[in-house]
């Protein structure tokens, strides 16, 4: 694929003959028609698929959250989410042997960054399909504001579901009280956390507050 400024006839978008013009991020590309292939894929490949395939659809439900923790680094022109599923491929997330796959909770990873992660102090599920969150962190500096908003994910296995919490506290409250659907009850429920600063432009990377079990 080549870029090109300002070519015979400008920009295009689309296919004229043997060649397709398109444009990202403000650049302008052009490469030729590739030739389908008509040899089998090996089987590293499929597995590669397979694993691309779990951490992609793992991922999508939280787009909003890939594209706000996975927002520093844009110089490679990848997308936020490409950057995500790369990072769960080559950090050990997906687990298992082939088709079975798995993700590894505890590995995983829904924003980076340099703002400080606190302490996990307490974590108590409580009737009511709810969760009491408890954390400290270190003294004030310019990567741990008492203002830093904190998010949280919840995610059910048995449901395949996710519920995201934003806003629902600040770093200085030390601690927050989770509601969850009553149809997670009676059911382990996996949660992360991580904190956004006022400008919504830094973040935290995400501290993984382990396994529950919610119950009504």
């Amino acid at each position: 694929m080549g870029r090109y400024k300002n070519g015979i006839q400008g920009s295009f978008s689309g296919k004229i003959g043997t060649v397709i013009g398109a444009r990202c991020r403000g650049i302008d590309y052009m490469r030729g028609l590739s030739n389908p292939s008509t040899k089998p894929p090996t089987q590293l490949q499929v597995n590669q698929r397979l694993r691309f395939a779990l951490a992609m659809g793992w991922l999508t439900p939280l787009s909003e959250f890939i594209e706000l923790g996975y927002q520093q680094s844009h110089e490679d022109g990848t997308t936020t989410m490409n950057r995500a599923v790369s990072f769960h491929l080559k950090n050990g997330v997906i687990t298992g042997n082939a088709p079975n796959y798995g993700i590894d909770f505890k590995q995983t990873i829904f924003s980076r960054g340099d703002l400080q992660s606190s302490w996990l102090l307490e974590a108590q599920s409580m009737t009511g399909c709810m969760l009491d969150l408890k954390w400290a962190d270190r003294s004030a500096s310019a990567y741990c504001n008492d203002n830093d908003a904190a998010n949280f994910i919840a995610y059910s296995p048995s449901r395949e579901r996710f519920v995201t919490y934003t806003d629902v506290a600040i770093r200085a409250d030390k601690e927050v009280r989770l509601l969850f659907p009553e149809n997670f009850a009676d059911g382990e429920v996996h949660c992360w956390m991580h904190y956004v600063d006022i400008s919504g432009k830094k973040v935290s990377t995400t501290l993984y507050l382990g396994e529950m079990v919610v119950f009504f």
